[in-house]
């Protein structure tokens, strides 16, 4: 069949009865064309009157088909006479002819469609021969007949109905192109023809089906109401609304809509045969304008409420939900739910609401219209109450209801499974709940829902209410229930995921499987019972007794008893057998597994049941019946397979507990041989290398460390892949160790370390060999052991602190070079190490005890640059740099690098770590510097005022040291307060001393007069010099202080009083030395030699007091063990051989044995009396103080109470531990070198 012929099929059913009506109802438009334009619808009732009259008259005296041949013939003849002259009558001939042919051609088809028909029935019942063919019309004669017309009658007043008729039947043979030919030369050539409108219908149409909108509406805008009739108007009308829509002008098309439905709903358009889809349609078109629910409550504001303004709002947001318009559709049924809430469709829209929140994927809000919608449509609700009387809408309601209801549970309940969240199991139990309260009779939800909830039980951790409803899933009779109908929700899924869930789907029944309900319940309450054992405390054995135990092995009885074919009947007997089995109730163990193996022998855990009947044996002492299950297994295992591995591992285990018994018995030498006989049977088993340690262990256990050694020993080479091949190096070292083979011990852990590379043990290996080549003294093998784990492991964390250690094992060995090698070597390969800058600093300490003061002075100066960040080490590294200058002599570079190291302190001090001992040494060690030069200037000169001068610059260059000393007196620091009270007075002392040595001018009389000029002004020297002694000796007699500047401030104190008496005693020499004047008689001259020994002896005398004061000071002070007691004893000897102080008797001064214990904290300097005085941060109860431990104390406190981050807080107090840990090797290093001494 041709396209053409198709074409012509499917056009032909649509227009037939179209072209009869206009046909009978020309005429009578023509007569009532006045009364219709008056009265529409008057008009439209009596044009069907008429229609149907002339539709009845036309049937009557129409002619049959014979009689219409003889018609059709008559006007053939007078066709005939037209072909010489044309007149209106041969033209009204041609038009009559036309009209006639379609007739008999338009009978002709039809009895050839009904000939057709009834022979496609008889060949439909009968199939043979060919297939009858579908008749086509044929109206070529009719065509012809209207062409010529057209042609040799252009002015024809019917020629306009002429070319509508051609137009007609050019569609009934789907020629569309010649039909809007023709349509088109009826309105470009007879525009005020009554056609004219019908024709722009037509090509209206036309344009239509062709998707051409714009030549469309062109027609139909051209249609006049007057010249159709208003079935056609009703449809012009609408199909306007139709075709702006489609162009997208949707507020006319809203608007045609509108007025449609208002003319139909006023009676106009009495058919309203489009009234639905305008309503419809309008709510497409606010659908597709943004916001378009608030457009379409600002047009009825404007037009006023209308009744279906409900039905508009919900469809648009339908429309939008179903068009896939997700946001605009949530708009618009927010908004149409808002304004009709109790609308018929509301929980429709609701559920729309929830299905556009679902494809978005914000399950969360989906959830809450999902609870809107059971709450606000449920029984009870004012919608219901609204709709109570529209049983369709309530039941679908109910429906939705339903379903929503379950969905809220099954979301909650998927939230607290992905959150873990106990509110969200609490909101789903609430919901399932309710689910079971409103909807009892649906038997097959409930049923799933129980699961459900059950599972939930499980996940909140109730096993008891877990068990109660997977017992009730279990034991439902499920054949009683009604036909199981799969309730599909697909929205959302892409096509694979719903056709899956639709083949999953086909089932008669639940997926909901009752048997793995039953086996739940198994492990619900097997939950139950680990929980009452875990709350009591017990142990298997006692929970045996329990109710929640005995529950569960009744239950698993229950289980096999109803299940007996089920896959998982063994697996429930397998755990009530290893329930027993825990228990130590080995013979219902045994029963069991003997059960499984009888009833379930193809069981996957049938292996494994028969294994635990070998294991209940052997638990049970039954070991040769153990070993003979074990042995067949082997036997039916392939070797080399995992099988035969682990059955072999089990009969190892069970020699490994007969091993143990013996053990138990005290049989050491019998335990070793059986621990051993497991590597000799079984020994690639896993427990080969144990029954080996545990041999070695019971060595230990006997206190046979050298075979336990050995034997720990031989586990290392007997079972190279073993994991306890580790410990067992451990132990055979440690065992070693207790047998005091330190060398063999190392050598042990340098093996392991070597065969053993992994860094987290070769490490620890390689520090406990360097231990014991410490211990031997062999320091130069300990160090290496270090320096194998960086040149092993240079990128393991752990390396740093190795080479750090093995730098401080060749300093206690006094291998200076080696040390600085590491040293060197873990500052430039490790420089971001927190041991970098200890190691660089340690090198500096390394040359210091070489003394190598340049090596020492570069290598300080470069960490005080290199290392800034460290303020702490920093400040120490300029002290010690001046010290190695000061060392040199080079001064002015040492007070350089003591100023720095004041400079630091007082620029940071508030927010870093700095020793205050620290700046106390570069305090002092600066006025140290500036002290040297002081006694450098010595008081020789060639004149008297050259001396003088030099007197001023050494006194102006004693008050620079004086200066730094009272600065260090000021931060109070005990050790370094007492030297630098010492210098002050020592300051005095050799300003004194200087004085004394000046050069001295004139003559022998003039020289004699200027020394004792001098001696007379030294006493206020030394008696300056003597309260800076006696402070040292009070402040460390108070604080508990000892040492060497305590001693030589309490000798020099002693020195001071000596040196008074002294003085009056040289001025009495220098008496004595005058010379005698000339020109004297020898009487004179004698005269003149007893004045002068008079005056000697004066100044003994007056010396003498000075003496005595000196040994009184002794008395009261305890200074016995001073030398300058017996050298003042010695000059009152010579003054005053009975002076009864020779007698005085001088005890000792001994330190208290219990001195107040002051809190730890920095040391703190009071004002007392104008006096400084010092108090110490730590005293032991034995009085002997612990300067380092003060010094750590005030450090720890001042790091604590710094505004810093607390990461730098860390960082420093780190700092301190490692200082420690430098002195502890070093006080170890001490330690044996004064035993090397003492022995």
């Amino acid at each position: 069949m041709s396209k053409q012929r198709s074409r012509v099929l499917l056009v032909l059913a649509a227009l037939t009865s179209f072209l009869l009506s206009i046909v009978l109802s020309t005429s009578a438009q023509d007569a009532k064309k006045e009364e219709l334009l008056r009265k529409i619808q008057e008009l439209e009732k009596k044009k069907q009157a008429i229609a149907q009259e002339r539709a009845a008259a036309f049937e009557k005296n129409k002619p049959d088909g014979k009689n219409l041949q003889e018609i059709v013939d008559r006007y053939l003849k007078l066709l005939e006479n037209c072909n010489a002259k044309k007149s209106e009558r041969c033209a009204d001939v041609l038009y009559t002819l036309g009209g006639m042919y379609y007739e008999l051609d338009r009978d002709a088809f039809i009895m050839a469609k009904e000939n057709y028909e009834k022979k496609m029935d008889a060949y439909e019942r009968n199939p043979r021969g060919p297939e009858p063919v579908n008749p086509i019309p044929n109206y070529d004669r009719s065509l012809g007949y209207y062409e010529r017309l057209a042609k040799e009658y252009p002015d024809f007043p019917k020629l306009s109905e002429a070319y509508y008729q051609m137009g007609n039947i050019y569609l009934l043979m789907g020629d569309l192109d010649n039909a809007r030919s023709v349509f088109q030369s009826i309105v470009d050539k007879f525009p005020n023809s009554p056609r004219s409108s019908p024709a722009h219908f037509r090509l209206s149409d036309l344009y239509y089906l062709d998707h051409d909108n714009v030549n469309a509406i062109k027609h139909l805008e051209k249609i006049k109401e007057k010249e159709i009739d208003l079935t056609s108007w009703e449809m012009v009308h609408y199909r306007k609304g139709e075709i702006y829509y489609n162009m997208s002008d949707f507020d006319k098309a809203i608007n045609l809509f509108y007025t449609y439905v208002e003319k139909c709903d006023a009676g106009l358009y009495q058919k309203k045969e489009f009234r639905d889809m305008a309503l419809e349609y309008m709510a497409i078109a606010f659908s597709d304008i943004d916001n378009g629910a608030e457009e379409a409550i600002s047009f009825f504001k404007k037009n006023g409420r209308k009744p279906y303004e409900d039905v508009v709002l919900y469809t648009i947001g339908l429309k939008n939900r179903s068009h896939g318009q997700f946001d605009p559709a949530i708009k618009a049924l927010t908004v149409a739910l808002k304004q009709f809430p109790y609308y018929t469709k509301a929980p429709e829209a609701r559920q729309a609401l929830v299905e556009c929140y679902v494809v978005k994927k914000d399950h969360e809000k989906a959830n809450v219209e999902r609870e809107h919608l059971v709450d606000d449509y449920g029984p009870g609700s004012e919608w219901y109450k609204k709709n109570s009387n529209n049983a369709k809408a309530i039941d679908g309601a109910k429906q939705e209801v339903k379903r929503a209801l379950g969905n809220i549970a099954i979301y909650y309940h998927a939230i607290a499974q992905k959150k873990k969240d106990k509110d969200a199991y609490q909101k789903a139990l609430k919901r399932y709940e309710e689910f079971f309260s409103k909807f009892p009779d649906d038997k097959w939800k409930i049923f799933e829902y129980r699961y459900n909830v059950a599972d939930i039980y499980n996940s909140l951790g109730d096993c008891e209410k877990a068990a109660e409803n997977f017992n009730f899933v279990a034991m439902e009779n499920i054949a009683a229930y009604p036909p199981y109908q799969a309730d599909l929700d697909t929205l959302g899924m892409d096509h694979d995921e719903a056709e899956r869930l639709k083949q999953n789907a086909d089932k008669a029944t639940s997926n909901i499987s009752q048997e793995d309900a039953g086996y739940n319940v198994v492990v619900a309450l097997d939950n139950c019972r680990k929980k009452k054992m875990a709350a009591d405390g017990i142990t298997e054995d006692k929970a045996y007794d329990l109710i929640e135990t005995k529950r569960l092995l009744e239950f698993a009885e229950k289980f096999q008893a109803k299940y007996p074919k089920s896959q998982n009947a063994a697996e429930v007997l397998y755990l009530a057998g290893n329930i027993h089995f825990a228990a130590k109730n080995y013979d219902p163990a045994i029963r069991v597994f003997k059960q499984i193996g009888d009833s379930y022998p193809t069981a996957k855990i049938g292996e494994k049941s028969v294994r635990m009947l070998a294991n209940s044996y052997s638990s049970a002492g039954q070991y040769d019946m153990a070993m003979d299950i074990y042995k067949k297994l082997l036997r039916g295992q392939k070797v080399d397979t995992p099988e035969y591995a682990e059955i072999l591992d089990l009969a190892a285990g069970s020699m490994y507990k007969r091993a143990e018994g013996i053990k138990k018995t005290g049989n050491t030498q019998g335990a070793v041989e059986a621990f051993k006989a497991i590597a000799n049977d079984f020994p690639t088993s896993k427990v080969a290398d144990r029954g080996w340690f545990d041999a070695g262990v019971c060595y230990e256990e006997a206190n046979n460390l050298q075979l336990a050694a050995q034997t720990f020993e031989m586990l290392t080479t007997k079972f190279p892949k073993s994991p306890l091949r580790e410990n067992a190096y451990i132990r055979a070292a440690e065992n070693y160790k207790k047998n005091e083979q330190i060398d063999k011990a190392a050598q042990i852990y340098q093996i392991a370390a070597n065969n053993i590379t992994k860094a987290e043990f070769a490490i620890p290996s390689l520090s406990s060999a360097s231990e014991c080549y410490q211990k031997l003294n062999q320091f130069d093998m300990a160090g290496k052991m270090f320096e194998l784990i960086y040149e092993r492991y240079a990128s393991d964390p752990k390396t740093p602190m190795a080479l750090y250690n093995a730098g401080l094992i060749f300093e206690k060995g006094k291998l200076y070079t080696n040390a600085i090698k590491v040293y060197d070597a873990l500052a430039a390969k490790f420089p971001q190490s927190e041991y970098a800058a200890e190691a660089f600093f340690s090198i500096g300490l390394c040359y210091e005890k070489m003394g190598q003061n340049l090596e020492m002075a570069n290598v300080f100066t470069q960490y005080a640059t290199k290392y800034a960040g460290d303020r702490l080490k920093q400040v120490q590294a300029l002290v010690k740099a001046g010290d190695a200058y000061l060392n040199m002599k080079r001064e002015d570079d040492a007070l350089k690098n003591y100023m720095m190291a004041v400079s630091i302190y007082e620029k940071f001090n508030k927010e870093s770590d700095i020793d205050i001992e620290s700046i106390a040494q570069a305090y002092f060690k600066a006025g140290e510097a500036h002290y040297n030069k002081f006694q450098k200037i010595e008081l020789k000169a060639s004149s008297e005022k050259a001396v003088k001068d030099l007197i001023r610059s050494k006194t102006k260059a004693l008050e620079e040291p004086a200066k730094y000393y009272a600065k260090v007196i000021e931060l109070g620091i005990a050790e370094w307060t007492l030297k630098a009270t010492y210098k002050i007075g020592m300051g005095f002392v050799d300003m004194g001393s200087a004085i004394e040595r000046q050069t001295l001018f004139g003559n022998a009389e003039q020289k004699i007069a200027s020394k004792i000029q001098i001696l007379s002004g030294l006493e206020k020297y030394y008696g300056k010099a003597q309260e800076y002694f006696y402070q040292n000796i009070e402040w460390s007699r108070s604080q508990g202080l000892k040492g060497e500047v305590v001693q030589n401030s309490n000798d020099k104190f002693l020195e001071m009083l000596y040196m008074k008496g002294k003085i009056l005693r040289q001025v009495g020499e220098e008496f004595g030395k005058a010379p005698v004047p000339r020109g004297l008689s020898k009487d004179e001259e004698q005269a003149y030699r007893d004045l002068l020994m008079e005056k000697k002896l004066q100044a003994d005398d007056a010396a003498l007091p000075k003496y005595q004061e000196a040994l009184k000071a002794a008395q009261e002070l305890g200074l016995a063990s001073s030398p300058w007691v017996q050298k003042i004893k010695d000059v009152i000897q010579e003054i005053n051989p009975t002076d009864p102080m020779l007698n005085v008797e001088i005890v000792e001064y001994v330190q208290p044995e219990v001195v107040p214990i002051q809190s730890a904290g920095a040391a703190t300097q009071k004002q007392q009396g104008g006096k400084s005085t010092v108090q110490s941060a730590n005293t032991t109860r034995s009085g002997v103080r612990d300067d380092e431990f003060d010094r750590n104390m005030r450090r720890i406190q001042n790091i604590i109470s710094m505004e810093i981050p607390v990461e730098d807080k860390i960082r420093q107090l780190n700092r301190i531990e490692m200082d420690a840990k430098r002195n502890m090797i070093l006080e170890e290093q001490k330690i044996e070198e004064l035993k090397m001494k003492k022995n």
